[in-house]
């Protein structure tokens, strides 16, 4: 093969220096033709964006997660199934009974999605008015006091205990 490369790049030299551009296009191909192809080894490319620290950056497509597809099949389904039931035969009676129970289906588990959510936001609603109120009473300066008069009495506790406790003799 080195050979037949080696005769190619010589016949587009050839061609170049006598300025034939066809010949030495056609030469600059055929050199082309015979250099083997080369590609990366498997997941180079993902080797590549690890290292430079892109690999998580871009976002997932939608249809990528499993139930994001099958989500899209069953709109899909769901779909079909309704069109069926606008035709005027008698037969699609079932179809409809179907859509309708697959619609109710998902309406009471969106609805009680909902309810578990906003449960939740009362639940930290809740919080945070009990938050701003402590919040407002320590701002208070007799409040304040107090809290900075429990905290010294707590370092005095504290420092005492260590005391006691290193203490090499016995205190009665």
């Amino acid at each position: 093969m080195r050979t037949g490369l080696d005769e190619q790049l010589r016949r587009w030299r050839v061609a170049e220096e006598a300025g034939d551009d066809d010949r030495a296009d056609e030469a600059f191909r055929a050199i082309f033709r015979l250099v083997p192809r080369r590609a990366p080894r498997p997941g180079f490319a993902e080797r590549a964006l690890l290292a430079a620290g892109i690999a998580g950056a871009a976002a997932p497509e939608l249809l990528v997660t499993w139930w994001a597809r099958g989500l899209v099949g069953l709109a899909l389904l769901m779909s079909g199934l309704a069109a069926l039931t606008l035709s005027p035969a008698s037969s699609f009676g079932t179809a409809v009974s179907w859509v309708a129970g697959g619609m109710t289906a998902g309406a009471e588990g969106v609805t009680r999605l909902v309810e578990w959510i906003e449960r939740g936001v009362f639940a930290w609603r809740l919080l945070s008015v009990l938050g701003r109120a402590t919040a407002l009473a320590v701002a208070t300066p007799g409040v304040a006091a107090v809290v900075a008069a429990n905290a010294l009495l707590a370092f005095a506790s504290f420092a005492a205990l260590k005391r006691l406790l290193s203490s090499p003799e016995e205190v009665v």
